[in-house]
């Protein structure tokens, strides 16, 4: 079995990725995971423990141990709504691509992570033990003067796995 790590961002370059693996991966002993990166917004917990400063600010201000004021509550409101759009637009992205090999009857595994994106693609692709990375050459944040895009260019650097970068 080869197992294929497709990172998708659904930008253009990353649409070209899906189409080219969906070419070439037509053997029934590939096995292909649709990969896709969100930001991860750290939103605190309920009942999680406090930071270190939170902690230095309650020792200080222990007789202020109240409910979060109006404004936090708006701020971490608004985190929650960031990460439901992100998560959101991280399903469309696998779906989409998903469709793309769908058209060549290939079928494929979705995993959305979050975090930084070339750390995330290497650490997945190390820990399931991938046979090929596949990715664009710039993504959605790529600047178009750039020759690779910084994603791209450091799972090249930084994974022992081998990467196919698509133009």
């Amino acid at each position: 079995m080869v197992n294929i790590l497709l990172a998708v961002d659904g930008s253009e370059s990353s649409d070209k990725a899906v189409e080219k693996v969906a070419e070439v991966a037509s053997s029934p002993t590939v096995e292909i995971t649709l990969l896709t990166i969100i930001e991860d917004i750290n939103i605190p917990k309920k009942n999680s423990p406090p930071t270190p400063k939170q902690t230095t600010n309650k020792q200080q201000h222990s007789s202020q141990q109240s409910a979060p004021s109006p404004r936090k509550i708006k701020k971490i409101r608004k985190q929650r709504e960031k990460q439901r759009r992100l998560e959101a637009e991280g399903e469309t992205i696998l779906n989409e691509a998903e469709k793309i090999l769908n058209e060549e009857t290939l079928e494929a595994k979705k995993v959305m992570l979050k975090g930084n994106a070339s750390d995330k693609i290497c650490e997945y692709a190390e820990k399931k033990e991938s046979d090929l990375i596949v990715l664009a050459d710039r993504g959605r944040g790529g600047i178009k003067k750039m020759l690779l895009g910084s994603t791209s260019e450091k799972v090249l650097r930084n994974d022992n796995t081998p990467v196919l970068v698509i133009k």
